[in-house]
């Protein structure tokens, strides 16, 4: 007679048959935490965003990685704080093709004076086209031009022929003449007549001197014509 093994449950004996397989184990229960021992954990010195990552170890295993300070910041010349730490230089090539807007020297200051001549002629009296004194061919007529009453301009005419006589070689010509020589006798005729300085660039001494030059070089050609036709008369006879 065999008999079939048992199991207690309590107060009570369940029959367990001859080919009983256990179940799954029962669960682990977690451990309380109160029951772990926390450890010291190692805090970095610094931050992750301090950190400046070098290239690769290298054999020896010993480690590039870098530490930085905060960047403080550095008062520039302007008096601004800066936090840039490297400059980028561009490469000749990219800085070859960078093309310059601003003026040359030359050209700027040239146009500063062309715009400060118009600013100072604005408003004045222009000079008329063509030579002074030949108004059939090309020219004007010098005193119709200057727009001045009769007595007005023979006082003008009178001085300047004076200065002119005084002051420059009447045996040259006007872009022979001394520069220092025509300053003086242009001061002096604007001095003597300040209406002088409503004509632009003072245009009135300037025909005048042209004029009284070529009127004093063609008297002294013929003077000269004169003498030497006396000079071949005379040797005409003596002969």
């Amino acid at each position: 007679m065999s008999h079939r093994p048992t199991i207690s449950t309590g107060h009570s004996f369940v029959d367990v048959p001859a080919m009983f397989e256990p179940g799954a184990p029962p669960a682990t229960r977690p451990v309380p935490i109160a029951q772990i021992e926390v450890g010291r954990t190692q805090t970095p010195n610094k931050l992750l965003a301090q950190e400046e990552i070098g290239p690769a170890p290298s054999r020896n295993g010993r480690s590039h990685v870098r530490y930085t300070p905060y960047v403080k910041d550095s008062p520039t010349r302007g008096g601004r704080s800066s936090n840039t730490r490297r400059s980028v230089t561009p490469s000749p090539n990219k800085a070859g093709k960078s093309r310059d807007v601003t003026p040359s020297g030359s050209d700027s200051s040239s146009s500063t004076s062309e715009i400060s001549e118009d600013s100072d002629n604005e408003g004045l009296i222009p000079k008329p086209e063509g030579e002074a004194g030949r108004p059939g061919r090309g020219g004007y007529n010098f005193e119709e031009a200057l727009a001045w009453t009769k007595k007005d301009f023979q006082k003008l005419k009178k001085f300047m022929n004076d200065l002119i006589d005084t002051h420059l070689d009447t045996s040259k010509k006007p872009s022979s003449q001394s520069q220092a020589s025509v300053n003086t006798v242009r001061k002096q005729a604007v001095d003597k007549f300040p209406t002088l300085n409503n004509y632009e660039d003072v245009w009135p001494v300037m025909d005048l001197i042209r004029i009284r030059l070529k009127y004093s070089r063609g008297q002294a050609r013929k003077a000269d014509t004169v003498v030497s036709k006396v000079e071949k008369r005379s040797k005409k006879v003596h002969k």
